[in-house]
Order: structure tokens, then C-alpha cells, then sequence
């Protein structure tokens, strides 16, 4: 991504997020524009004194109370995830996590019992059953996936 287009977002991302946005939000706008796990972690990097509230200008103010989410913002797939997991299923683990309806720890977890439980190719028929079986409310069938 060039300077002048990194600038291009940051900009309209100023305007559409106010300090102290939750990051997943912004995670998951990235994500429905068409940017990658590599690009939202780079863009996210850069973004981050604006959504903690902490002034590009050397100010000492403190991120809002509350409003840190636990772990990683986002979750780059490993070289020995990227070919198993179908767009549909990766974007649906990305979106509950997004909305915390799935912890970090439930995350990774549901990505390994995944891996270990499906031969071949994780579709979103395989992810739904491991997320009953666990427990964990798929929010139904109708929700929006990010890919």
C-alpha cells in the first residue's frame, strides 16, 4: 500500500471512528473493505494511538477505562491453516470474535479442535457443529461473514 493511499484511509478512518473506538469495529470495517489479516494488523498498527485516544502530538491522555479488548485484535492463519479452513468458515470465526461472542482462548481453541477433528477442508457445516458442541451460539445461520 503507498503512503498516499495508507493517508487516503487513515483520514477517512479518523472521520468514521472517534477516539477510543473498540479496534475489533475497525478490524471488521477493514475486513468488509477488502484488506487482509497482514494489512488490518499493519493499518491497525498505525491506527492504534487514535482509537487508544493517545494524541499523535505527544499528549500524555490515557486510553478510555474498559474499552481494551482482551488478546489480539486479529488473527493472521498460520501456513498450516490457510488452505483448510473455507472463506466462509475463517470469516465466521473472525466476525464472532469480533462481536465477543468468542473469547481469544475460545478462538484458538475452536481452530484446533477444527484442525484436529476435520480432514480436509473446514466448511462452515463442520465449524457450526464444533461451535454447538462446544457450547458456543452461532448467532444462526443468517448472520454476515467476513472474508
Amino acid at each position: 500500500m503507498s503512503d498516499a493511499s495508507l493517508n487516503n484511509l487513515l483520514s477517512e478512518m479518523r472521520e468514521r471512528f472517534a477516539p477510543g473506538a473498540d479496534p475489533r469495529e475497525v478490524e471488521v470495517w477493514l475486513a468488509s473493505r477488502g484488506y487482509d489479516a497482514r494489512q488490518i494488523g499493519e493499518i491497525l498498527e498505525v491506527f492504534a494511538p487514535h482509537l487508544s485516544g493517545v494524541p499523535t502530538d505527544g499528549g500524555t491522555s490515557r486510553p478510555p477505562a474498559g474499552r481494551r479488548p482482551e488478546g489480539p485484535l486479529f488473527r493472521v492463519p498460520g501456513s498450516h491453516e490457510r488452505g483448510r479452513f473455507a472463506p466462509e468458515a475463517w470469516g465466521r470465526i473472525l466476525a464472532l470474535s469480533a462481536t465477543g461472542a468468542l473469547s481469544p482462548a475460545d478462538r484458538e481453541g475452536l481452530i484446533e479442535r477444527a484442525l484436529q477433528s476435520t480432514d480436509g477442508r473446514v466448511g462452515l457445516a463442520e465449524l457450526r457443529a464444533l461451535l454447538e458442541s462446544a457450547g458456543i451460539d452461532d448467532g444462526g445461520s443468517t448472520a454476515t461473514t467476513i472474508h
